[in-house]
This record gives C-alpha cells, structure tokens and sequence, in this order.
C-alpha cells in the first residue's frame, strides 16, 4: 500500500521526483515482477513514465531541456540532476528498459553547460542555491577539462555560451594560451521567475579575474528558514538595480535582447 501510494504521488520535474523515481525503479526491480498481482511491473513502469514525463513542458519547464540546462536555476543543482541522470539512465538498463534517446541526448549536454559554469579557479559560479563546489573529474566530457583545471581532457569549443533557461557563461580562454587560472570569467542571468532553488538574480552579474573573485553571487548557506535566507535569495543581495520602495514581482521572467 505504501509503494502504490508513492507511485501515485509524484512530487514533480525536479530533484525530489527523480530521487522518488529511483527509488520507486529500485523498489519495482528488487521484487519478481509476477508478485503481488505484477505490481513490481507497475512500478518499474509508473517510474520511467515520470522519468520521461519529466523531460516534457510543464509550469516549471523540464527537468533538462534541450541544451543541457535544468529547470532548478542552480548550478550546483545541475551537478546533482547530471549525476542522478546518470544514474537512472544506469537503473532502467539494469532493470531490462531504457529512456528514450532524446533524454539521453540531453543528459550528455550537461556536462557542458557544467563546464561553461566553472570559473577559472575550478569552481563554479555560486548562482542559485550554490555553495562553494565544482565539477567532479569525469572522463570523456569537457568536465574533465575544468575539474583538472586544463591538464587533461578537452575544453569546449566556445568561450561563450548563451543557455535560454536564463544563462550567459563567457570567459577569456580556456587556459591554451595561458594557465587556466589566469583567465577570466562572467555570467548573467535571465530567463523564468524564481523556481525550484534559483534566486532573485535576474540581471545579475558574476566577475572573476586576476586569479580571484571580483563580482560575486550571494552564495548558499543552507535551508534554514530564517531572515538571512531570505535576504540571499532576494534582489538586494545580488549585483542587479534595486529601486527602493517600489514592489518588486519576483514572478516575472527577463528577457534577453
């Protein structure tokens, strides 16, 4: 009873519906699918629906679109969401399915995003809820490159990459003409009303240069509900115009022109 329930209840496109996803696969594929009136069968197959649900439009968008961009508005976030991806992709294998190849298309785009994300000290830019992490080292994908800070892997082939999720990723190299660290590094932000663990950022800017932080994100301290939480998440702590005394909507989505 408590498993169909689960199945039933679906907490959405974002992290918190792929994690009750893999568990609902795992829970589906331990068990003889003949048991219980096939009900094993019925969860594998309520798990990749969602899955696969997930990756179609919703209020919040999909869970990865097209170019590789979560719909969590974090960067750290998108590092999570690519390894639980990964993950279901390597669950559904086991358990005899396999997603469809669009989503796996997308999948493998995250790392590069994840790459254009990453400042020339190796981590990435602290937008949403991000705290001071970076890339995990993975071979065979630009997160290689900037995980070992250019001494091995690829880098991607541009300097600048505009994601329509609300991302402007740009720097001056990628460390072949000089050390990777000596680069520099921006991002803007655009796109959706806060959702999921984004911030009230819109317009802001990060800048990252002569081998440190210049222009920097409020950061992420944690999910403690509080004033301070309140305030890192709102437009005053992020480098964007403020109008004092004038409502703000936080609803809204910017527009990039």
């Amino acid at each position: 009873r408590h498993v169909d329930y689960y199945a039933a209840h679906w907490q959405g496109p974002w992290n918190h519906g792929l994690q009750q996803d893999l568990a609902l696969l795992r829970i589906g594929c331990a068990y003889p699918p003949g048991a219980w009136g096939e009900r094993p069968m019925k969860w594998r197959a309520r798990a990749v629906q969602h899955m696969i649900k997930a990756f179609t439009d919703s209020p919040i968008g999909p869970a990865v679109d097209p170019q590789g961009a979560t719909n969590e508005q974090s960067t750290a976030y998108t590092k999570f969401a690519y390894d639980w991806w990964k993950t279901a992709e390597q669950r559904v294998a086991a358990c005899g399915g396999r997603l469809p190849g669009e989503i796996s298309a997308r999948i493998a785009r995250m790392p590069i995003f994840l790459a254009h994300a990453t400042q020339p000290d190796g981590k990435f830019a602290q937008i949403g809820d991000t705290y001071v992490t970076g890339p995990r080292d993975t071979p065979g994908t630009p997160l290689q490159y900037v995980a070992t800070r250019g001494a091995a892997g690829s880098p991607p082939a541009q300097r600048v990459a505009v994601y329509s999720a609300g991302y402007v990723f740009g720097r001056s190299g990628w460390g072949t003409a000089r050390p990777f660290a000596a680069e520099s590094f921006y991002s803007l932000r655009f796109g959706r009303g806060r959702q999921v663990h984004g911030h009230q950022d819109h317009m802001s800017l990060t800048y990252y240069a002569r081998g440190r932080n210049l222009i920097v994100d409020s950061g992420h301290t944690g999910y403690e509900v509080s004033p301070y939480r309140m305030y890192l998440r709102s437009p005053e702590a992020h480098n964007v115009l403020v109008l004092p005394g004038v409502p703000f909507s936080g609803a809204v989505r910017t527009d990039l022109t």
